[in-house]
């Protein structure tokens, strides 16, 4: 009788022990998955406001350089090849530049194969990648239809530095930034791509002329929008776990 108790006993107890067992796992099933849920919410949220920052970073940096695209292609500057070395026009292209020292060039081609750089040269990078004077701040190419090529350097008052001659072998009709801006004169922003001459990533932002039927263009490197990505905790964590 002693005997049958004490199985009995034994019984309830390895029943009440796997009866907890599931129960115990049923509740570490139910943790994780409401902690899972909980998880995929928050990374959800967090992407969104990484989303909604890179987007307005972004803005911040393109919407300044769309305001003086639009300014600039009802201007004389947009349909006046030579308007380039004008120094109204070279002072306010200058502000733009310094204003988002991202944008690297502003210039303009035109359905007879010519075309007008402004490329700021402050950077070393860009003063090595064109050997530019070392006191230049901005060089203005102006390409004649016929290859012939005029290179002005300025210093940071706008004064005239030197002036070289050269040929050159360039279409701009050819170049994406132009083929593919809309002839309705909406402005065009390219992907992001590599500057193999600079190698910077960066886009390009296009906007067709209405009266001389060219296109108006400006470069802009991504350098600090990466530097803000990098910033951000999202980034910071998959830096992290991808060190691992």
């Amino acid at each position: 009788m002693f005997g049958t108790k004490s199985t009995l006993q034994l019984h309830i107890a390895s029943i009440f022990f796997i009866v907890m067992s599931i129960l115990a796992v049923l509740l570490i099933v139910l943790s994780y998955q409401n902690s899972k849920a909980l998880n995929e919410q928050l990374a959800q949220e967090r992407m969104a406001q990484s989303a909604e920052q890179i987007k307005l970073a972004f803005d911040k940096k393109i919407i300044p350089v769309l305001t003086a695209l639009d300014t600039l292609a009802e201007s004389d500057f947009g349909n006046h090849l030579d308007a380039s070395n004008n120094k109204y026009w070279l002072a306010s292209v200058d502000a733009i530049m310094d204003i988002n020292p991202d944008v690297l060039s502003i210039y303009v081609g035109y359905p007879d194969e010519s075309s007008a750089f402004i490329r700021s040269t402050r950077p070393a990078f860009m003063k090595e990648q064109f050997s530019t004077p070392e006191n230049s701040h901005i060089m203005v190419d102006i390409n004649q239809t016929d290859g012939a090529q005029s290179r002005i350097y300025y210093d940071s008052d706008l004064a005239f530095i030197d002036e070289t001659k050269n040929t050159i072998d360039y279409l701009p009709t050819t170049r994406p930034w132009y083929r593919d801006t809309p002839a309705d004169g909406s402005i065009y922003i390219t992907d992001p791509y590599f500057y193999i001459f600079i190698k910077r990533m960066g886009i390009t932002i296009s906007k067709r002329m209405k009266e001389s039927g060219g296109v108006l263009a400006a470069d802009i490197t991504l350098a600090s929008l990466a530097d803000f990505l990098k910033s951000l905790p999202l980034f910071k964590r998959f830096k992290n776990a991808t060190s691992l």
